[in-house]
Order: C-alpha cells, then structure tokens, then sequence
C-alpha cells in the first residue's frame, strides 16, 4: 500500500503546534499514595495546523486529499519544517474538515488536527 503525503501549497504559511502525548495509570492506596506506571515508551504526538489563507485551488487540493484518505481512516505522511523527527506517519483525528470561504476563491481553515500512529 502506498501512502501519501500532506500537500504542500506553495507561498502558503501555516501554523503548526505540536503536542507530546504519554498514557499513564495512577493508583491510588486506601492510605492516599499513589504508584504509576507508563503505559507507552515513546510518546504520541498531535499536530494542529491552522492556514489562515487558501487559494480556490489550494482548497480543492486540500478537500482531495482529506476525502482521498476518507477522513481519519488512511494514514499519511507529514512533514514538518525544522524537526529532524520529520515526516512522521499520522491521522487526521477527526472525520469532519471546516473550510471557511472568506471571500469569493479564498478560503482558510482554522484548526485540522492530525496524530503520529504507532
């Protein structure tokens, strides 16, 4: 299986956060104390990216690929600018994708979230 990669939109800025994400169990002794354990070795990370400008043909290139890996089932590579981890393999973490059009073939898109698989 081929996977593809998040477009790029070239003269396009994006903002980009990144989160680490770990699971940890807590347990909690009748006398209060607590003992926890890890539960992964490696963390999970999330990634929001917001594009406050998309051009009618940035967008459809972006509707494409979300609807090409059918919301969060299909994994695909990311690549982030400056992080030597780059590309990580990720999801999109929700099935829905909000485009606001701003004026006629301008559009921007708030906050996508995407997470690294395992």
């Amino acid at each position: 299986m081929s996977i593809n990669t998040f477009p790029t939109f070239p003269g396009v800025t994006w903002d980009i956060k990144k989160r680490s994400l770990w699971s940890t169990d807590v347990e909690t002794t009748a006398s209060g104390a607590e003992f926890r354990t890890g539960r992964w070795t490696a963390p999970v990370y999330e990634f929001d990216l917001t594009f406050a400008y998309l051009s009618q043909a940035d967008f459809q290139t972006f509707q494409s690929f979300f609807d090409g890996q059918q919301g969060s089932l299909t994994p695909f590579y990311l690549n982030v600018p400056n992080d030597p981890a780059s590309p990580f393999t990720v999801r999109f973490v929700d099935d829905k994708v909000e485009f606001n059009q701003m004026l006629n073939q301008m559009y921007e898109v708030q906050t996508v979230t995407m997470r690294t698989v395992r």
